[in-house]
């Protein structure tokens, strides 16, 4: 069975502060400018990696927190020592309670899972943003929000190293609606709702577009997703 490490760090003292997950990127890259997965920018010629982010800004509930898989685990421990043991400053306030959660899940062929959407899942582009609108009959959208949802997560997988050798079945209940992007002043369409899975997901991880941003954040439908 494949597995993937992650891990999460909840900044407390940030509830109520943060405006949105892009302060909370600038204010960790202030306060911690030598590391690259951070910012997801080349540390030689200075350029954007294009590829699935392995450190993740988000705000879910209000709560800021941080999260790292695979290579990015050692990123969000690295900021955890430091932020206990300095009390490091992140924007307005100086970081006192810090929380840390980490582990291993499958990414793998399961019975059908419940999943769903803490943050907006962006899931059209441009391209096939077009399609969504010019497409009359709803079931013909979610056919196409479907396979779009299905090609996230393996490209998320493949990311990560690992092939989904079976076939993904999913089923989605979406509503869509409008989210504004921070930093980039755009205004995108997303969904929200709950979708089913034949796999097994990590908790907390990103699909779609903008994930770095903390945008398709999932969770099982547990009512709890810190527990």
């Amino acid at each position: 069975m494949n597995s993937v490490r992650w891990a999460y760090i909840v900044l407390e003292d940030l509830r109520g502060l943060c405006p949105d997950s892009g302060a909370l990127r600038r204010w960790v890259n202030a306060a911690f400018p030598d590391n690259p997965l951070l910012h997801q920018h080349d540390p030689v010629q200075g350029k954007p990696v294009f590829q699935y982010p392995l450190i993740q800004y988000k705000i879910i509930e209000g709560l800021p927190l941080i999260f790292g898989i695979e290579d990015g685990v050692e990123e969000v421990r690295e900021i955890y020592i430091h932020t206990s043991e300095g009390g490091v400053r992140l924007g307005p306030a100086v970081i006192q309670r810090i929380t840390i959660k980490e582990g291993s899940s499958s990414l793998g062929e399961s019975e059908p899972q419940q999943y769903y959407f803490l943050t907006p899942w962006l899931a059209l582009n441009k391209e096939n943003l077009n399609k969504y609108w010019e497409e009359k009959s709803w079931s013909k959208k979610k056919e196409l929000l479907r396979g779009i949802l299905i090609g996230n997560i393996l490209s998320m997988a493949k990311s990560l190293g690992i092939m989904i050798d079976f076939q993904v079945r999913i089923r989605t209940m979406l509503d869509i609606l409008k989210v504004e992007i921070p930093g980039h002043h755009l205004v995108a369409r997303g969904f929200d709702g709950v979708f089913e899975a034949n796999l097994e997901l990590p908790p907390l991880i990103g699909l779609g577009r903008h994930v770095s941003l903390g945008f398709g954040t999932v969770a099982k439908e547990t009512g709890n997703w810190t527990s």
